[in-house]
């Protein structure tokens, strides 16, 4: 199962498959797995993993049982305030067999799910450093016990640096048969970091993320919700307010756009993960204020909703990046342009080279927008890409492609 010297199947390849069928060996064999990570109302990777168990349970021959947390980590270690969604609900699955038991502060939780799991396989989701000795103690288990064990990694490397950080991200790496990432340039990334990876990584793309809400805004509609100008166009920047996604140097390219003499309202929706206090410094020494419009919470569904109906551009501004974007894939389910920098897996999100800027740098970034913005058939052009690269990453797809990993590791 291979894609070349380095990586086990390309997501090209695993399409080929997909188009293949079963093959001449028959029906194919059950397949008894059980999943490491986090369901709603948690926050994180959550979402995606509720996405990923519905298109599971349309796989007949997979029996899943899903091993979940009763309390994620302390809400310190969480800067981005409440580790729990307190408007989410619990999904509920038809057979997928759950056991909430985990608990970051008592380790004999840990211990019983590694020493009870069910599946001949392990698939644990990963994303932070803070629950790596959970994960170390589920997943050392597992391997004891025979059973293969396969990580998809979120987050290829913390995305804030720190030493120790990355020493407990590869420290969980060691007990790994197989990996999943979610772009080339992740599992080229993963290979650099930690070289034992290589031939054991496949890249299945993530899933489209939507949001449950349906209003059915129009854009008239969800301006007037939002406070923003019914006219002038709306670049939209959306997510947890962290370092690593450029919100200041979005800023700086925002100063040039208006100076060029380009109307244009800059909304940022999204929790900030430290204090907003540097960037509303920045917004007054650029003079901005009238051209900003500040959502700083964790947004409710139909917010999110509102907020993509009112934009006519998404900027994913990032310095550095070493996963796939949740909040991109959200542009695209709306069918909202995007406009990237060049890093980690987003540039696979954008057909148009013109929408990928370098990063950390305002300047080229303000002439890809202003260019972006007087270019009426380019906007069009890029909100089709948008809605033709959203059809592509259908959570079934992503389900069946999940699944021959399993097969293939089992």
């Amino acid at each position: 199962m291979t894609a070349g010297p380095s990586l086990a199947p390309s997501s090209q390849t695993l399409a080929d498959r997909d188009r293949s069928g079963q093959g001449a060996a028959g029906a194919p064999a059950p397949v008894s797995i059980t999943m490491l990570g986090a369901l709603p109302p948690w926050r994180g990777v959550a979402p995606y993993t509720r996405h990923l168990l519905d298109g599971l349970e349309g796989v007949e021959e997979l029996e899943v049982e899903f091993l979940d947390f009763v309390s994620l980590y302390p809400p310190r270690l969480y800067p981005g305030g409440e580790p729990r969604d307190k408007n989410g609900s619990r999904p509920s699955f038809r057979r997928v067999r759950m056991r909430r038991l985990l608990a970051w502060y008592n380790p004999l939780s840990w211990l019983w799910a590694g020493l009870t799991l069910r599946g001949s396989v392990l698939h644990a989701q990963w994303w932070s450093y803070v629950l790596a000795p959970v994960y170390l103690v589920v997943m050392g288990l597992a391997r004891l016990r025979g059973r293969r064990v396969i990580l998809t990694l979120h987050n290829v490397l913390p995305h804030e640096a720190a030493p120790w950080r990355r020493w407990l991200f590869l420290s969980v790496f060691r007990l790994a048969h197989q990996f999943i990432v979610h772009s080339e340039r992740n599992a080229q990334v993963l290979i650099e970091q930690y070289p034992r990876a290589a031939g054991r990584v496949t890249v299945v793309p993530m899933g489209i993320h939507t949001v449950t809400s349906e209003q059915n805004l129009s854009r008239q509609q969800a301006r007037e919700r939002l406070g923003l100008p019914a006219e002038s166009p709306v670049i939209l920047a959306f997510g947890n307010i962290r370092p690593y996604k450029g919100l200041d140097v979005l800023l700086r390219a925002l100063r040039r756009v208006v100076d060029a003499g380009q109307e244009t309202t800059l909304l940022i929706a999204g929790q900030p993960w430290d204090s907003f206090e540097r960037y509303q410094r920045l917004i007054d020494e650029l003079d901005l204020a009238a051209h900003v419009r500040l959502r700083l919470e964790y947004l409710p569904e139909s917010e999110i909703e509102a907020c993509f109906a009112a934009a006519d551009l998404a900027v994913f501004p990032y310095t550095h990046f070493d996963a796939q974007s949740a909040a991109a894939t959200l542009a695209l389910s709306s069918g909202v342009p995007l406009v990237v920098s060049d890093v980690g897996g987003l540039p696979e999100l954008v057909d148009d080279a013109r929408a990928v800027v370098p990063a950390n740098d305002p300047e080229a970034l303000a002439q890809t927008l202003r260019t972006v913005l007087a270019d009426e058939a380019l906007l069009a052009k890029l909100a089709a890409d948008a809605k033709r690269r959203a059809a592509e990453l259908d959570w079934g797809v992503i389900a069946q492609r999940t699944v021959e990993v399993y097969r293939a590791i089992g």
